[in-house]
């Protein structure tokens, strides 16, 4: 009988409840630890409001990531964890888990600071196990169709639009202002707890580009800031961001991206071109909120020209 896999979770925010849900569906996974700094985010009746049928039955929680360790290698098994947590607050936590042999899933930006990134990689292939980045976007099948059918035509350049709300989570699960953080609602309206949207949420496009089109080889950046008299509780991101990629192949992307306060409504596309046509991606978002409490998301009809 094949056993199911031991998961435990780090961070148990908007995101991290995300994965908790789907891995609680799974038969072959079981959640056998549950970590974060807050106590409250780990009280069964929390969690059951975000995740159907939950229980804390066989699972252990900890508020210290090194507790949780310790107990992984004595009593507590665990065979993969997955990382939830700000990209700023990264404290080697990951290449510990893989010095002892433990898998990984690493929710994005893996961090703000290329030599951390780079140490984690080096640390995950040194100790042989398996490591992923939670990059979603490159294996929604619809993506994958497309690059299915990109083979063998040059691409040329790509222009991705992506608007949306600085503000865009609609329940806070963590005390940001008591770890020095802003006093917003979401870390990611804070550059220095994101690394600004581009770092936060355009990676997800640029990642998906790297699946389509190869490795990138220089960058241009562009922001508008934000005026002071606009920032409120230490939501500073720009306004707005004009990014070019360059790619190895002479292939150009360009990532035009917007996130205004006070609106609850987002829109973008994205335009592929190769040396005989183009595919463009539509998409809506009507973001959830108090006063917009339902979403549409629309991923529109690829239309081509040869």
């Amino acid at each position: 009988m094949v056993q199911p896999v031991r998961v435990g979770l780090v961070g148990l925010g908007q995101r991290g409840l995300q994965h908790l849900s789907h891995l609680s569906r799974i038969d072959g996974a079981r959640v056998v630890a549950l970590c974060d700094p807050f106590p409250e985010n780990l009280e069964e009746s929390k969690i059951g409001r975000f995740v159907e049928g939950f229980t804390l039955d066989g699972v252990r929680t900890f508020t210290r990531f090194a507790d949780l360790l310790a107990a992984a290698a004595h009593s507590l098994g665990v065979d993969a964890l997955y990382f939830c947590i700000p990209p700023n607050r990264h404290d080697g936590e990951v290449i510990a888990a893989v010095g002892a042999g433990i898998h990984v899933f690493v929710e994005k930006p893996v961090s703000l600071y290329y030599d951390e990134a780079v140490g984690m990689e080096a640390a995950i292939r040194e100790a042989g196990v398996i490591g992923t980045v939670g990059f979603n976007q490159r294996h929604d099948h619809r993506h994958e169709a497309i690059h299915d059918f990109l083979q063998g035509k040059r691409l040329v350049m790509a222009t991705a639009v992506a608007n949306g709300s600085l503000e865009s989570h609609s329940v806070k699960h963590t005390r940001t202002e008591d770890l020095g953080g802003p006093g917003n609602r979401v870390w990611a309206a804070s550059a220095a707890w994101s690394g600004t949207t581009v770092v936060e949420a355009g990676i997800h496009q640029l990642d998906t580009m790297r699946y389509w089109a190869g490795d990138v080889s220089w960058t241009r950046a562009d922001y508008v800031h934000r005026d002071p008299g606009d920032i409120e509780d230490g939501g500073d991101n720009p306004y707005a961001y004009s990014v070019t990629f360059g790619f190895e192949s002479g292939f150009l992307f360009n990532l035009l991206m917007a996130r205004l306060r006070k609106t609850f409504w987002g829109d973008g596309y994205t335009g592929l071109m190769w040396d005989h046509g183009h595919v463009k991606i539509e998409i809506t978002i009507l973001n959830q909120s108090a006063q917009h409490p339902s979403r549409l998301n629309c991923f529109g009809i690829l239309k081509e020209r040869n």
